[in-house]
């Protein structure tokens, strides 16, 4: 009999995901918005801590699979921050400053 796997780790592609999206709107919403960083952003963002989480889905003790989250865990926060602070610097947002430092 098949122990039952986990089911929590997919909630990190979710949030990855969720920061990947708010990132490409925050940057978009700008009209002469900085968009070239957002796709390697994008792509390992969104799916990294996929391909991860069913690593860890079907062998938790896997250390790739949890690199893999961790990975685009940063990416996609850093799409986030990225976003944050091309859109925050415009319109004066407290932390935009902070943002952008923690993005480069």
């Amino acid at each position: 009999m098949r122990a039952e796997m986990p089911r929590w780790p997919w909630a990190i592609p979710a949030l990855c995901a969720a920061a990947v999206l708010g990132g490409i709107l925050l940057t978009l919403s700008e009209p002469e918005a900085d968009t070239p960083y957002l796709l390697l952003d994008t792509v390992v963002g969104l799916t990294y801590p996929a391909v991860g989480a069913l690593i860890v889905t079907r062998r938790p003790g896997n250390p790739v699979g949890w690199l893999l989250c961790a990975g685009g865990a940063g990416l996609a926060l850093q799409a986030l921050a990225g976003g944050y602070a091309w859109n925050g610097g415009a319109h004066g947002w407290p932390g935009a400053e902070a943002a952008a430092w923690a993005t480069n």
